[in-house]
């Protein structure tokens, strides 16, 4: 059976930080398994062999864009009162 291994072997396995490995861990990126029962902190470990699962899953995945583009605006032209200021319509 495979051994677990903690966020730092996966950080220098995959060669990012160890906060971008939980960082995707808590995003669901990375499968991984917490332990303890706190409620904020968890310890986290993970098998190599899953980790490169979800790597190879997210290489054939076409990724969106995580910036928008901006949506147009159509500007209504402003409508002049009988004194020439605009009014709300």
């Amino acid at each position: 059976m495979e051994p677990f291994v903690d966020a730092n072997a996966v950080a220098d396995y995959l060669k990012i930080t160890r906060r971008q490995v939980l960082e995707m861990t808590r995003r669901g990126t990375f499968p991984g398994y917490p332990l303890g029962m706190g409620a904020s902190r968890k310890i986290w470990r993970y098998r190599l062999s899953e980790i490169d699962s979800a790597v190879a899953l997210c290489a054939n995945t076409p990724q969106q864009a995580s910036v928008k583009a901006p949506s147009r605006v159509q500007l209504q032209p402003a409508v002049l009162g009988a004194n020439g200021d605009k009014s709300n319509g």
